[in-house]
């Protein structure tokens, strides 16, 4: 039977009781970004995170992106309805160019890149709202988060007994490699074609769609 042992300051410091968040995965992975040649910090102190509650106002008409609408890195659709009709989570609005990254356990993976269609949307509060200011860009941090070692990260944040979550505490003190400028501008161009190119995939699609249709005359 494997044993890990930690001290009482590292209990401490990380204010958690909790035996899965000492496992010896995530102190691997912790001192794996730690050693980074380009060193490394909180994410608070390399992005800004946007807790601020927004009132929709009533007859305004709102996009509403819910945790659901989050698929393979990006937003796939949204609900659109007046600000009286939106769901009471409804209350974090986002700017093209933020990062929303699902807080709740069992939808970690619900992380996207806001583009200029959902400017001025409103997600859920399921979602944490990352605005990427100087340190790290969108593109890195989204990629980072979505990887294999965000995704324990994320994972290890978690706590809670009836909804099980990661707080914004937790999440801020999520640990960043301060990945260098040249490799951070490679991730956002290849990121930036990723996107363009499932755009084109999605178009050629309803092109193939709208083609087998005509051809059966169904309209």
């Amino acid at each position: 039977m494997k044993i890990n042992i930690v001290k009482y300051r590292q209990v401490s410091k990380a204010s958690r009781l909790d035996a899965e968040y000492f496992q010896p995965q995530y102190e691997s992975i912790s001192r794996g970004i730690q050693s980074y040649s380009g060193g490394c910090d909180t994410l608070d102190n390399l992005v800004d995170v946007n807790d601020a509650k927004y009132q929709p106002k009533r007859k305004q008409t709102y996009k509403y992106i819910e945790l659901a609408n989050v698929n393979g890195g990006e937003i796939t659709g949204c609900t659109e309805d007046e600000g009286q009709n939106l769901p009471t989570r409804a209350r974090r609005k986002v700017s093209a160019g933020d990062v929303i990254v699902s807080s709740i356990e069992g939808s970690l993976d619900s992380i996207a890149l806001v583009v200029d269609e959902y400017d001025n949307a409103l997600c859920s509060t399921g979602f944490h709202v990352v605005k990427s200011e100087g340190g790290v860009n969108a593109e890195t941090l989204l990629v980072f988060l979505r990887s294999k070692i965000g995704q324990q990260l994320l994972q290890r944040g978690c706590k809670g007994t009836i909804l099980t979550a990661i707080s914004k505490d937790e999440f801020c003190q999520i640990e960043l490699p301060k990945v260098k400028a040249e490799i951070q501008s490679q991730i956002k161009r290849k990121v930036t074609e990723a996107q363009k190119l499932m755009r084109e995939a999605k178009e050629k699609y309803s092109q193939a769609e709208a083609f087998l249709l005509d051809e059966l005359e169904i309209k």
